[in-house]
């Protein structure tokens, strides 16, 4: 599958692991850092949350990341 060597390369960068809200696991950008989106990671899945702060989530915890998952914003293509 595409995405998981997507995010094997993501995590090959050593990622800070920013939060984990029950199986949704956030990332602050390896290279970017806060001026990139946080990134999430669900069942090996890599995925743009297009949020730039932990404050979105503290509200609606999984919420949030279930309907991030919804909707999709799986990465294809990581570019650096």
């Amino acid at each position: 599958m595409q995405n998981m060597a997507n995010t094997d390369k993501f995590l090959s960068h050593n990622p800070t692991l920013l939060m984990t809200i029950g199986r949704f696991k956030l990332y602050e950008h390896p290279l970017r850092g806060d001026e990139a989106p946080i990134y999430m990671i669900y069942r090996g899945q890599l995925f743009n949350t297009g949020f730039y702060d932990l404050g979105d989530f503290y509200a609606e915890k999984e919420a949030l990341c279930e309907e991030i998952v919804d909707g999709s914003n799986r990465i294809i293509l990581m570019s650096e």
